[in-house]
């Protein structure tokens, strides 16, 4: 089957407890090995769902900057666009709007996107299915992949190799679908 490689920030994630209903700290443990947990809102919904939503005030803070990087490193993006896209972010740090410029799908290179990815849980031997929103911003495809997770957790380290200088980058995640 044929997927898109897509790179994003987390914003939100939502896990489905419902049936399991598993120890939040358990569950939350084990994304913790995956990415930063330390700026999310963590809550829980009646219909049994675990819900972790980015901080907002985190996200318009770090974005901006965070996005500057990015474009440099992406091939296909001209000069002219990336001085629109980092024109039209700080615009939307400005005014609080940075989920609606995403949610837009205005931009090439800056899109709110939903992923579903399995989490494995170990103590259980189980799997937690989780929504997943990025604001998605590269995507290639379509690509083939038998097994994929061991390259997007290396190159999920690469990038957060950035962390001291970018903070957002302990909030991305890499996923193919």
């Amino acid at each position: 089957m044929l997927e898109y490689l897509q790179i994003g920030v987390c914003t939100m994630i939502r896990i489905n407890n419902k049936r399991r209903n598993y120890p939040r700290e358990d569950i939350l443990a084990e994304l913790s090995h995956e990415m930063d947990l330390q700026h999310y809102d963590i809550t829980e919904e009646p219909e049994g769902y675990l819900v972790l939503t980015l901080d907002i005030s985190f996200l318009e803070e770090h974005i901006y900057e965070f996005m500057k990087k990015q474009y440099s490193y992406i091939v296909d993006c001209t000069v002219e666009e990336t001085e629109y896209a980092l024109r039209c972010i700080k615009t939307a740090v400005q005014t609080g709007t940075v989920q609606a410029l995403a949610d837009s799908q205005e931009l090439p290179y800056f899109k709110s996107n939903k992923m579903i990815k399995y989490m494995e849980l170990p103590k259980y031997r189980d799997f937690m299915l989780m929504d997943y929103r990025l604001i998605t911003y590269f995507k290639q495809g379509k690509m083939s992949l038998e097994s994929y997770d061991d390259i997007l957790l290396f190159l999920e380290k690469m990038i957060k190799l950035q962390a001291e200088e970018y903070p957002l980058v302990n909030n991305v995640r890499i996923m193919v679908g």
